[in-house]
């Protein structure tokens, strides 16, 4: 797929619109609250998949948010770092794990 742009399928459109809709774009982030290592996001979006790095600092609130989020729009994550799919069951029902992770994470006040 190296090379080759294809737009966002419609699902993975509306998931990173929800992803702007929850946290600011990198582009536009004049207080640096925004989770994302890159931006444009919709630019980390191609075809049935959008691949988005965050910065570790948001990193455990964000993904467990994200993989919320997809969940609510059919989709799945891959986390590279659980080496995983998300939203894990415990996840999807809001049970904490033993790491800790757990669906309800409380939004950053930045």
């Amino acid at each position: 797929m190296e090379g080759e742009e294809l737009p966002p399928n419609p699902r993975i459109r509306a998931y990173v619109l929800a992803l702007l809709e929850r946290w600011v774009d990198m582009p536009y982030d004049e207080y640096d609250v925004s989770p994302w290592s890159a931006g444009p996001l919709m630019d980390e979006a191609s075809g049935p998949f959008v691949y988005f790095t965050m910065r570790y600092s948001m990193c455990e609130e964000v993904s467990a948010e994200a993989a919320r989020i997809a969940a609510d729009h059919g989709l799945v994550c891959y986390d590279p770092q659980w080496e995983r799919l998300r939203p894990t069951a415990d996840e999807r029902s809001g049970i904490p794990t033993a790491d800790g992770y757990g669906a309800s994470f409380p939004r950053s006040s930045d």
